[in-house]
């Protein structure tokens, strides 16, 4: 993918970008070695949370720049939840940005669409392992997209961070359905609304009762 972020590198002041997933984490960049791929990651997913967040004021919203004393952060949410973000030096013009980014948004929508038809469609059959139980049969990642479901009418955008922040957390204890109701806690933790939190929990309380009677 690197490719769909060489013509904006070529930019006068930009001094390269990066595409960025969520989950998938760095996806290209072509920014100097110094750049590592953990800070790239890093300022990746607090731009998406930027833009998830700025969609709940302004409707619609998919750009985000941040100006600092010299230097400048133009971002773009792209298909998928990804986003490509370039920085540029003081001289630059985020005007200038707009049609690249653009042809670099409708060239990795471009770029997923194509993976999708490639990607043979997903087994309906579970397997066996730790990621399930014989209690609920339903594995963490369901349980954790459940969870996202749940929270999405109280926060809107932001479920899907405030859900994968939680589960990047949680999962380091111990990734298994026995211990979800420590996920819930964490996501109420981040959720920072305690009415909003309370609703989250009953509603969660329902589903993983609902999941355990299936």
């Amino acid at each position: 993918m690197v490719h769909l972020i060489d013509e904006l590198k070529v930019i006068p002041g930009v001094m390269g970008a990066c595409i960025c997933h969520p989950h998938e984490g760095v996806q290209a960049s072509n920014l100097p070695a110094i750049f590592k791929v953990e800070r790239l990651e890093t300022i990746g997913r607090q731009l998406i949370k930027m833009i998830s967040a700025g969609r709940m004021s302004l409707d619609g919203l998919s750009d985000l720049i941040l100006r600092f004393e010299e230097s400048m952060v133009v971002a773009r949410e792209l298909k998928g939840g990804g986003v490509v973000f370039a920085l540029c030096d003081g001289s630059c013009h985020r005007q200038i940005l707009q049609m690249p980014l653009s042809l670099v948004a409708d060239g990795y929508a471009g770029v997923v669409a194509s993976l999708d038809k490639a990607s043979p469609a997903a087994s309906p059959i579970m397997e066996p392992g730790p990621a399930a139980t014989a209690e609920t049969n339903v594995s963490v990642d369901e349980l954790i997209e459940g969870l996202q479901g749940v929270l999405a009418p109280l926060v809107g955008p932001m479920a899907g961070m405030i859900v994968e922040d939680s589960a990047e957390t949680w999962e380091s204890d111990g990734r298994s359905v026995t211990r979800i109701n420590a996920l819930v806690d964490l996501i109420c933790q981040e959720i920072g609304d305690d009415e909003k939190a309370d609703a989250f929990r009953q509603s969660a309380e329902h589903f993983i009762a609902d999941l355990k009677k299936g």
